[in-house]
C-alpha cells in the first residue's frame, strides 16, 4: 500500500470514527437529558455538533471514495465502498424518517382540529399574540439563519408542514422517544461501518 493511499484511509477512518463517536454521544444524551433541557439550553450547542458531524461525515465519504477509485484494481476492497456509504445513508435516513413523522404527525393533527373547528369558529386571535420573536434570544450559532426571517430547521415540522419557524419549538415526547430510537440505529450503522473500516485497514497486507 502506498503512502499516499495510507494517509487518505488514515483521514477517513479517523474522520469516521470520531463521526460515530459524535452520534454514539448523541444518542446517549438523547436517553439521559430532559428533552426540555436540550430544546431550551442546549439548541445552539446541538447545532454546531451537528455541523461538525455533518463536515466529518462529509470528510469520511471524500476519503474513502478516494481511497478506493485512486487505488490499484486489486486494492479496490469493497469495504471502502460500505465505509463511504455509512455518513450519506445516515443522513438519508435520519431525513426521510423525520419527514414521514412530521407528515403524519401534521395529517394527525389536521384530522383533530377538523373535528374541534366548528367549536372555535368566530374566534380570532390578534396577530400580536400569535407571532413569537425569537431573534435575539434563540441562542442559534453564529451563521444560522435568524429564525425571526422565517428560517425553519431543514429536520423539523414545520419546513413539512408549512407551519410558522417557532412552531418547531413544540415538541411532544413521543416525537423525541421515536427520534431517539432512530438515532440510536444510525449510531449502530455507524459503528459497524467504522469497526469494519478498522478491521479491512489493518488486514490489508503492507
Amino acid at each position: 500500500m502506498s503512502v499516499c493511499l495510507g494517509v487518505t484511509k488514515g483521514i477517513a477512518v479517523s474522520s469516521l470514527g470520531i463521526y460515530a463517536g459524535i452520534l454514539t454521544t448523541g444518542s446517549l444524551c438523547s436517553y439521559k437529558i430532559p428533552s426540555h433541557v436540550i430544546t431550551e439550553h442546549l439548541r445552539s450547542a446541538v447545532c454546531r455538533v451537528g455541523e461538525a458531524a455533518s463536515t466529518l461525515g462529509l470528510l469520511s465519504t471524500g476519503f474513502f471514495s478516494l481511497s478506493y477509485f485512486g487505488a490499484p484494481t486489486h486494492l479496490r476492497h469493497p469495504y471502502l465502498i460500505y465505509s463511504a456509504l455509512v455518513a450519506p445513508v445516515s443522513a438519508l435516513y435520519l431525513w426521510a424518517i423525520s419527514r414521514c413523522n412530521h407528515k403524519c404527525h401534521a395529517k394527525s393533527k389536521l384530522s383533530k382540529e377538523g373535528k374541534t373547528g366548528e367549536n372555535k369558529q368566530g374566534q380570532n386571535t390578534p396577530l400580536g399574540d400569535s407571532v413569537v420573536d425569537l431573534g435575539a434570544d434563540s441562542k442559534v450559532p453564529s451563521g444560522h439563519p435568524p429564525v425571526k426571517e422565517g428560517a425553519r430547521c431543514p429536520m423539523g415540522c414545520a419546513v413539512v408542514t408549512d407551519e410558522p419557524a417557532h412552531a418547531d419549538l413544540a415538541r411532544s415526547p413521543g416525537c423525541y422517544s421515536k427520534f431517539a430510537m432512530h438515532l440510536t440505529v444510525v449510531t449502530g450503522l455507524a459503528i459497524a461501518g467504522f469497526v469494519q473500516s478498522v478491521i479491512g485497514v489493518y488486514g490489508e497486507p503492507a
